[in-house]
């Protein structure tokens, strides 16, 4: 009786003391390779969307600021104070102008001296001069990885219409937006679409109210 219980015990050690397989363990190493590399592409994926939404909120930032400045007359050269508005500059790559140093990432907040409520360009614009000629008051550089795509404004129907340039200002006493581009007809607010680089897209919307409103879909 001896001898049996000790041959049982021996085979249930040796039944508890048995590794994984050459396959399973190739199964399992496959298996966690699939599962990380899905996690990779979602954190890769989720980065670029914070960067995208930052760079967004950038663009409408600078935009309410030069609201700001507009609705109080923030003056750094001129008499007649009161008259003077702020905007924004935008221009697309294709526009094949030299005002800003690259259209995909740059913009440009003004201020309108000679009050013709669009930008007007002045040498070395990129170091925004602070002689009294020049009506660049800050230059915006988006940098990570995110362009500006699309510059459009919305016609008086509401169809939105892909333009060259685009003017946003703002003048005092009210918020509303004077908007002007390459567009000869009226319109009715203006759009600005930034793109990742992975193809993912945001949009910065302005209405003749002044109203800045960011969306996640841009049609």
């Amino acid at each position: 009786m001896k001898k049996s219980f000790f041959c049982k015990k021996n085979k249930q050690k040796t039944f508890s003391e048995k590794g994984f397989s050459l396959i399973e363990l190739v199964i399992v190493i496959a298996v966690m390779t699939i599962f990380l590399s899905f996690s990779f592409f979602d954190y890769n994926s989720f980065g670029s969307g914070v960067r995208l939404e930052n760079v967004t909120y950038k663009i409408a930032l600078a935009i309410r600021e030069a609201q700001t400045f507009g609705i109080n007359t923030k003056v750094e050269a001129s008499d007649n104070e009161s008259s003077i508005g702020y905007g924004m500059y935008f221009e697309s790559s294709s526009y094949g102008s030299s005002v800003l140093d690259n259209p995909e990432e740059d913009m440009i907040l003004f201020f309108d001296l000679n009050q013709n409520s669009v930008f007007s360009q002045n040498s070395n614009t990129g170091n925004c001069q602070t002689n009294s000629s020049d009506e660049c008051f800050n230059y915006f550089s988006l940098g990570n990885e995110n362009v500006i795509s699309k510059l459009e404004i919305f016609n008086s129907g509401g169809t939105a219409v892909e333009v060259d340039y685009l003017n946003i200002l703002f003048l005092r006493p009210n918020p509303d937006a004077t908007i002007s581009s390459s567009y000869s007809g009226g319109n009715s607010g203006a759009r600005i679409t930034v793109t990742s680089n992975d193809d993912q897209i945001r949009c910065v919307e302005v209405g003749l109210t002044g109203n800045i409103s960011i969306r996640k879909t841009c049609t």
